[in-house]
């Protein structure tokens, strides 16, 4: 957000940048009138675009505003700045609880200090008709006095069913603490809060999330469709009392957890003393003594073998493969092909599409600016110099972010991509360069932000729409993504990929008829695309043909198709022997 030090936004001056994320921006302000210090929440500027935004805001904000509780950071005031809507907060010292959770599991009795007060805040919005929509361990504060608070009442109501380009069919919530029926887009009630609070409660007890990957979709489907690992499986000393717990605050029906968040807390405290003490509280002794229940969702998670996953009951595969699918078919061979259209050579390789980790640092495809033969100069000695020579030159300072992006520097190279687009604000190339630097640090919504900006700018620039769909997928943001690569294909109906790419999507979300159509135009145009196949394989693997499934996934798996898309064929194959 452009808010910098020393700049007034109302009544309060602006001391510097708190924290970002996908919504926000966090700063801390000194209010003079009252002589202390606040926090300022500014909404991404985004949600102007949405004209019944600036309504639901301000009725959301004076909801949030009314909860007063002890464990609440509460809401002071909200308002608008450069037609950017903030909230103002209470201004805490202290770190969120996701700072404390180091990926090792925490004492029982600890978590239960850091439960309490959560849930009675929670039980308090609940009571006051509010529910929080986003509860993970950012939003929970913990101050150096021992101090625990509930945070970002209302941000996620505050953001859905709009119509900007941040909010429109936006994945509200956090995806790794998201319950079944938010990730579905049902109607929800205060139960969602209760299974996310109890991701929350499995994490600080096994060290980590029950459903992980590497795309945000990959993990709603597994909170939607995977069984829950058995935590006793990732801890095996974890307590019986503690495992029941767990498994119903997280069962997949909303019906079958505890149906009050003061009903788990209770429930929790209880297993706590038990495991503890080996005394089994009063209230307990008739449960304690029947085996566990454990819901038919709940598998064996095999810690000693990561690479082991758990069968799937239905066909609906929005996992890493599917997601990484979607992104490399678009940005392979066919940011290869537009490059040889544009410039009649071959492109260099760019960065590994964003669902994939390993993302190169040169910030291709579109290679960086030509610059001249080095002679005995390195590259970024020779951009150095023709930046002094021409500092107000946004070419110049795009060449040598060029040079530092092939040294490797990614920071120098950012920085010097965004001196150009100060210099020139339509500076298209700019924005998509600044964009490839934010997508190797996996910054996806600093990321879309700086492509969707290029497509404004330049509407037909292929790798900009591409780029920005990659981004917004990164960010969570599956279906105005999906819109990007779409646009990418009306530009360019002739290549391959992007139809393979389109209808894995299509099939992974439940459209299989017009996935087919996408993936079959693709096999039109290269009957031998490993990628097309594989999406067949999926919706073969989806109405039921097995023995078809099988001959697509067997086909990409003696293909010569990337290491990764043929380890994927031969799982599908496995899973279906």
């Amino acid at each position: 957000m452009p808010l910098s030090p020393g700049e007034n936004v109302g009544p309060y001056r602006i001391i510097g940048q708190l924290g970002q994320g996908g919504m926000a921006t966090v700063f801390k302000a000194y209010h003079p009138a009252l002589d202390r210090y606040v926090a300022i929440k500014v909404l991404h500027p985004a949600f102007k675009e949405d004209l019944n935004f600036l309504a639901r805001f301000q009725r959301e904000a004076r909801i949030v505003a009314k909860l007063e509780h002890p464990h609440i950071i509460p809401v002071y005031d909200f308002s608008e700045h450069r037609d950017m809507a903030y909230l103002v907060m209470r201004y805490v010292e202290g770190k969120t609880l996701k700072a404390h959770l180091t990926g090792e599991p925490l004492p029982p009795e600890r978590i239960l200090e850091i439960l309490r007060p959560v849930a009675e805040a929670l039980a308090y919005a609940h009571e006051q008709g509010v529910l929080h929509r986003d509860i993970k361990p950012s939003n929970v504060m913990l101050t150096p006095e021992g101090g625990i608070f509930l945070t970002d009442f209302g941000l996620a109501r505050m953001a859905q069913s709009g119509e900007s380009t941040l909010s429109q069919d936006m994945m509200i919530g956090t995806p790794q603490y998201m319950s079944p029926e938010q990730a579905k887009g049902v109607e929800v009630d205060e139960r969602t809060d209760i299974y996310s609070l109890g991701v929350i409660l499995f994490e600080m007890l096994t060290g980590r999330v029950p459903f992980s990957a590497d795309t945000p979709y990959a993990v709603v489907h597994d909170h939607i469709y995977t069984p829950l690992p058995l935590p006793s499986t990732i801890k095996p000393d974890i307590s019986p009392a503690l495992e029941r717990v767990l498994l119903k605050a997280l069962a997949k029906e909303k019906d079958d957890r505890y149906q009050k968040v003061t009903e788990l807390a209770l429930a929790f405290e209880d297993a706590v003393v038990e495991a503890t003490s080996g005394i089994t509280p009063a209230l307990e002794e008739e449960r304690a003594l029947e085996p566990a229940s454990v819901p038919s969702t709940v598998v064996e998670a095999k810690a000693a073998a990561p690479e082991a996953r758990p069968s799937r009951k239905r066909w609906l595969i929005i996992g890493g493969a599917a997601a990484a699918l979607l992104c490399v078919c678009c940005a392979g061979l066919f940011l290869a092909s537009q490059a040889q259209k544009a410039r009649g050579t071959p492109t260099p390789e760019g960065p590994t599409p964003i669902a994939r980790p390993e993302i190169k640092a040169t910030p291709l495809p579109g290679g960086p600016t030509r610059m001249s033969p080095p002679g005995d100069e390195d590259p970024v000695s020779q951009a150095l110099r023709q930046v002094q020579a021409n500092p107000n030159d946004p070419k110049a300072h795009l060449v040598l972010g060029d040079a530092y992006a092939l040294q490797g520097n990614r920071v120098k190279a950012l920085e010097e991509y965004e001196r150009a687009i100060e210099l020139d604000p339509e500076y298209a190339e700019a924005y998509i360069k600044a964009g490839n630097m934010l997508a190797v640090q996996r910054d996806w919504a600093r990321a879309a932000e700086m492509y969707q900006r290029a497509v404004e700018l330049q509407p037909d620039h292929i790798e900009a729409n591409l780029k920005a769909g990659q981004a917004l997928w990164g960010d969570g943001r599956i279906r105005p993504a999906a819109e990007y690569f779409k646009r990418v294909i009306e530009l360019d109906p002739d290549l391959p990929l992007p139809h393979a790419a389109i209808g894995n999507f299509l099939v992974n979300t439940g459209q299989l008829e017009e996935g087919r159509e996408e993936l079959e135009t693709a096999l039109r145009l290269d009957p031998a695309l490993p990628e097309a196949h594989f999406g067949m394989g999926f919706y073969w693997k989806a109405v039921g043909d097995i023995e078809e499934a099988r001959r697509e996934f067997e086909f990409v798996a003696r293909s010569d198709a990337k290491p990764w898309l043929v380890a994927e064929a031969r799982r599908e194959l496995q899973e279906l022997k």
